[in-house]
């Protein structure tokens, strides 16, 4: 946050998207939220965009339960996910 110049009174620290969303609607402040999660209230007008963050990132994980005998549609779905979201390798 140095690098914009800002030194937030940091008032909370969650790891979850929701409960960031309702911190910016309570008025109480400001949050960096990720876009997807307050599009609605963006275009209402509840909340407002102040400044797109380019060099802040988010992690989002593909998870599933673990289980004795996956469905094969789950099974399949996770094969399909591994391979398509497995980081890229360049051949050397």
């Amino acid at each position: 946050m140095a690098r914009y110049e800002i030194e937030p009174k940091i008032a909370a620290e969650v790891d979850d998207a929701a409960l960031l969303r309702l911190l910016a609607l309570s008025g109480g402040g400001l949050s960096l939220v990720p876009e997807i999660g307050v599009r609605f209230e963006i275009q209402a007008r509840h909340l407002l965009k102040i400044k797109k963050m380019p060099d802040v990132h988010e992690q989002y994980f593909a998870i599933a339960a673990k289980r004795k005998r996956m469905p094969r549609v789950v099974a399949n779905l996770i094969q399909i996910a591994r391979k398509s979201l497995a980081p890229k390798t360049k051949n050397a």
